[in-house]
């Protein structure tokens, strides 16, 4: 299903696999995505309750990650299509689990 943002300028439609990543910055969710970025009020647990949950992991406290758009994996960063992001000590392991099980249930 596609994700309606409400812009300050009216409704954005985006699919799913045209996220990268979402940021979060003084209650305001970044959206990374292939046409740009864009900026809604919100929060990661908003976001995360309309977001597919076996596709979008959290690598740190404020990034959550389209795992489709994962293509590297260094010791502390993933390569998130045009990006690199940091992967926090503490979102590791769970973040590892649910890029694998991605791959496995997607390959």
């Amino acid at each position: 299903a596609p994700v309606l943002l409400t812009l300050s300028n009216g409704v954005k439609k985006l699919e799913v696999r045209q996220i990268y990543y979402l940021e979060v910055q003084n209650r305001m969710l970044h959206y990374y995505t292939d046409e740009g970025e864009f900026v809604v009020r919100g929060s990661l647990l908003s976001a995360e309750s309309i977001l597919p949950s076996d596709v979008f992991a959290k690598c740190n406290h404020w990034y959550l990650v389209n795992l489709m758009h994962v293509t590297e994996v260094h010791k502390n960063t993933a390569v998130v299509g045009p990006f690199e992001l940091e992967i926090s000590r503490r979102n590791r392991s769970a973040f590892l689990e649910a890029l694998t099980k991605y791959m496995g249930g997607n390959s």
